[in-house]
């Protein structure tokens, strides 16, 4: 990630892939954008990042997107922590349009996945992946605590990244029961 990398980290639940998402930003100049798949998820992280002393902003707390930039000012973020449905919306967009970006991480990145993923019930459209891509060239921090290949393979496609650009630092599936539950599902997702 440092050297520029996309990278997917496959590491069992509770195993700590929050660790990664928030202090590889510490070994850079710049500010990292973090995409968390629920609010539980997304309120851990802003109380690490405070007992840490870490500046961040959270754009779930705001309204109006025009307040982000003079925030982004004085308050100088390592960190940015947007839900989906921030990072989707143009006006918020517009807001980040001018900040550097060294990174994007997306925890449990399985729901990038248009064939598997929330895609249907959340706003994880190919527009959103395509402005991030576009906006900030940056690589992509993908993480998740399950991922098949073949998901992999389309998570890349919809993020608009060669699959071999996706270094996989490590892979492991840990919750056998779900490969071993979709053998009974009458549509198999793969």
């Amino acid at each position: 990630l440092l050297s520029k990398n996309n990278v997917f980290c496959g590491l069992p639940t509770g195993s700590g892939k929050t660790l990664p998402q928030l202090t590889a930003v510490l070994f850079t100049e710049g500010t990292a954008l973090v995409i968390p798949p629920f609010l539980t998820i997304e309120k851990q992280m802003c109380e690490v990042l405070n007992a840490w002393i870490i500046s961040y902003l959270n754009l779930s707390v705001y309204s109006n997107p025009q307040d982000i930039a003079t925030d982004l000012e004085s308050k100088s973020p390592r960190i940015i922590i947007s839900s989906i449905e921030k990072i989707s919306d143009r006006m918020f967009q517009k807001a980040l349009i001018n900040i550097k970006l060294e990174y994007v991480s997306i925890d449990e990145a399985q729901v990038l996945d248009p064939l598997t993923g929330w895609v249907k019930i959340r706003p994880y459209n190919q527009e959103t992946w395509s402005f991030l891509r576009a906006r900030f060239k940056c690589p992509f921090l993908l993480m998740s605590a399950t991922m098949e290949e073949k998901s992999l393979q389309r998570i890349a496609e919809n993020l608009d990244l060669e699959r071999a650009s996706i270094k996989v630092l490590f892979k492991s599936p840990d919750r056998k029961n779900i490969y071993e539950q979709r053998r009974f599902i009458s549509n198999p997702v793969d």
